[in-house]
């Protein structure tokens, strides 16, 4: 484990769990991931480190093109994959930004035989995930409407 290492200066460290906000409708609280992780190095490094948490692509791409970081970390999920991409490059056409860290979270059960492949180590299930294996799935397909999904979500929490 690293007890502790000093850097020639402080090290800005931007880290990013962006969402679409161009009509204020997305998830804007901070998540436990970027949230882990910043405490997590300001733990190690202390004051050696600045960490700045950003949701909004646009406040991050602002604040890049003000006061370039000397690391870029991005959270990567499918709902946000096209975006991540669309900021980096911003970023790095802002001043070459070449720092960046793009990563996703998920159990390692999920990507069974990946992790198997990379390890050689046999992966078992989450706990959580016997308790409703033998469930029986539900869900309704519906049409690629706009309305009729709005209309099945205002039926069902009537």
């Amino acid at each position: 484990m690293v007890k502790s290492i000093k850097f020639m200066k402080k090290l800005t460290i931007y880290l990013g769990d962006l969402v679409h906000d161009f009509e204020e409708t997305g998830n804007f609280v901070v998540p436990l991931n970027i949230g882990t992780i910043a405490a997590h190095l300001n733990n190690i490094f202390k004051k050696e480190i600045e960490i700045t948490l950003f949701k909004s692509p646009n406040q991050l791409i602002d604040k890049i093109k003000t006061s370039p970081p000397d690391l870029l970390g991005l959270s990567n999920y499918i709902w946000n994959f096209e975006l991540n991409k669309v900021v980096l490059s911003a970023a790095k056409k802002i001043n070459n930004l070449s720092n960046t860290v793009v990563l996703g979270t998920a159990h390692p059960y999920k990507f069974l035989e990946t992790v198997k492949m990379a390890t050689g180590k046999e992966v078992k299930p989450p706990i959580q995930l016997s308790k409703i294996e033998d469930k029986e799935e539900k869900y309704d397909i519906l049409e690629n409407d706009i309305s009729k999904i709005k209309n099945y979500i205002l039926e069902k929490i009537a």
